[in-house]
C-alpha cells in the first residue's frame, strides 16, 4: 500500500469517525443565522461558499486542525437547502508538519496528508512552498460538474475574528474565476470552541458573480463583503 493509500485508510477509519462525532456536537451549539434567504437563493447552482476562518480556544483542536466554524457552515447548508457542501481543508499545514524535514515532509507527510483528508471526506489542499496541486483542481472540478457548493476560507490561517487588514489568499477568486462559480459571503462569530451551548453567529451576504473581473478585484470584493458582514 502507497503512503497515501495508507492516508486514505486512516482517513476513512480512524479521522471520518472523529469528524462525524464533531458534526453531532455542532447540533448542541446556540446559533443565530442571519440573511439566510441569500442562501436559499442559490438554489441548485454550484457556488463558492467563503468565510473567514476562526482559532478554535483549546490546544488539542488547534493541533488536530479541527475548528467549529466549517462544520457549522455545512450543518447549515445542509439544513437549509439540503444541500452537501465540500470543505476545502488544509492537507500539509499545522504544528506536525513544520516540524518534519523537507524530504521526509515531501514524499511522506505531504501525500500521507492529502490520502488522510480524502479518505475523511475533505477536499485535500497543500499549502507549503512547492506543493504541486493538481489533484485538487481536478477534485474542484468533479464537485463543481456535481453542482456541488464548496467551502474554502480565503484568508488561509485562523483568526481570533476577521479584520480588513488580514492577508487574503488568491486562490478562492482562482477557483470562481476559472469555473465562472458566484462567490457567497458568510460571517461567523463565536465558533472558537467545541463546548456544549457555544453562542455562534452566522451571517449569510447576498452572493456575487466574478465575471470579467481579475484575480485581484474578485479578492477585493470578497474582503469588502466579509468586512461588511462583520461589521454590522
Amino acid at each position: 500500500m502507497s503512503i497515501e493509500g495508507m492516508g486514505q485508510w486512516f482517513g476513512r477509519n480512524v479521522l471520518k469517525p472523529r469528524l462525524e462525532a464533531r458534526r453531532e456536537r455542532v447540533e448542541d451549539f446556540e446559533v443565530t443565522v442571519e440573511g439566510e434567504e441569500y442562501l436559499r437563493r442559490m438554489g441548485e447552482e454550484p457556488y463558492l461558499l467563503v468565510a473567514n476562518h476562526l482559532k478554535p480556544d483549546e490546544v488539542m483542536a488547534q493541533r488536530s486542525g479541527l475548528s467549529p466554524d466549517a462544520f457549522i457552515l455545512e450543518n447549515l447548508v445542509h439544513k437549509i437547502t439540503g444541500r452537501e457542501l465540500g470543505i476545502v481543508a488544509k492537507s500539509d499545514d499545522g504544528w506536525w508538519a513544520e516540524n518534519l524535514y523537507k524530504y521526509f515532509q515531501k514524499h511522506v507527510g505531504q501525500p500521507f496528508g492529502k490520502g488522510m483528508a480524502e479518505g475523511a471526506g475533505l477536499v485535500p489542499l497543500m499549502k507549503n512552498p512547492g506543493s504541486f496541486n493538481r489533484d485538487f483542481l481536478i477534485t474542484v472540478q468533479r464537485l463543481v460538474d456535481a453542482r456541488q457548493p464548496i467551502l474554502i476560507f480565503p484568508e488561509g490561517n485562523w483568526y481570533h475574528d476577521f479584520d480588513r487588514s488580514n492577508s487574503l489568499e488568491p486562490g478562492a477568486a482562482h477557483i470562481a474565476l476559472k469555473h465562472d462559480l458566484p462567490i457567497l459571503p458568510a460571517y461567523i462569530r463565536g465558533a472558537t470552541s467545541w463546548k456544549p451551548g457555544q453562542e455562534v453567529t452566522v451571517r449569510f451576504g447576498e452572493a456575487f458573480a466574478v465575471g470579467g473581473k481579475r484575480k485581484e478585484e474578485v479578492t477585493k470584493d470578497i474582503r469588502e463583503r466579509l468586512s461588511g458582514l462583520a461589521a454590522v
